[in-house]
């Protein structure tokens, strides 16, 4: 048995995480940073720990896209949005910039509505909201 069937569904859908993490730990193991001072050390584990934690908001947002309904979508006036299409959308987090796919639902003619975007309770403008 090779290492990755014993790794589960789950743990592969952060893969890209566990590589970065897997960086940082090298990184600290290495020689370069038995040369820095603390200081030194502590930035730069700030920059990397940072990136860590864009990748990881990455990868969940990668699993709940794009959000797609089971329901109709009705727009504020109860008419069904019907058509969908996949919209990206960029966010600034405090992590760094991340993308979001989504399904949008829309009307000729009308801006999409786009569930996800409610349910992560995300603000129109492309800034979160930390």
């Amino acid at each position: 048995m090779n290492a990755l069937s014993r790794i589960s569904p789950l743990e592969r859908k952060y893969e890209q995480s566990r590589q970065n993490f897997d960086n940082i730990l090298g990184y600290l193991d290495g020689n370069e940073a038995f040369t820095m001072s603390h200081s030194e050390l502590e930035r730069e584990l700030e920059k990397k720990g940072r990136e860590l934690m864009r990748v990881l908001l990455q990868e969940h947002l990668n699993k709940r896209s794009p959000g797609q309904c089971e329901h109709p979508v009705k727009d504020a006036e109860g008419v069904d949005r019907k058509l969908t299409r996949a919209q990206p959308r960029k966010i600034e987090t405090v992590f760094g910039t991340v993308t979001l796919e989504r399904a949008g639902y829309g009307l000729k003619g009308t801006e999409s509505l786009h569930p996800l975007d409610a349910e992560l309770n995300l603000p129109d403008e492309r800034y979160s909201l930390e």
